[in-house]
């Protein structure tokens, strides 16, 4: 009996300690997250010496860090900067991608299980699809 309660007493230390492992590691996308938002916020502005927002390098700082948020399971971060992505890929004339990032905020949305909310991202993306002539990959997405 004290055996078995020595052991249950060091697994709970085990489990206790990689559970402090993966929070850490959370933390830590997180903040890398957060370093890549700030980023992509001054690839944004514009200066007396910049009058156009670098665009590729916003998106491009935006997309690490919803894969940050995403592997750290903040899914409401993950999906509200995907749709901002979004936005901002369209404003670029990109429509593929913008669809891919509404289909990132639709998969978050169901993370969240807010069906209706993803039901609705799902639409735009395949609305996105459809302008880029990808009817293929539309239908797909009409079956889901």
């Amino acid at each position: 009996m004290c055996v078995l309660l020595s052991l249950k007493k060091k697994a709970n230390g085990l489990f206790y300690l990689l559970d402090k492992m993966f929070n850490l590691n959370f933390s830590a996308k997180i903040k890398e997250a957060e370093d890549h938002v700030k980023q992509g916020e001054k690839y944004l502005k514009t200066t007396l010496t910049k009058w156009k927002p670098d665009l590729d390098s916003a998106i491009e700082e935006f997309d690490k860090a919803c894969t940050c948020y995403r592997v750290a399971e903040k899914y409401e971060q993950c999906r509200d900067l995907s749709i901002r992505l979004a936005e901002l890929q369209i404003q670029k004339g990109s429509t593929f991608f913008a669809a891919k990032s509404y289909e990132q905020a639709a998969q978050m949305s169901q993370q969240l299980q807010e069906l209706a909310i993803a039901a609705k991202y799902y639409d735009k993306a395949g609305q996105l699809y459809a302008e880029g002539g990808k009817m293929e990959v539309k239908i797909k997405k009409k079956d889901r």
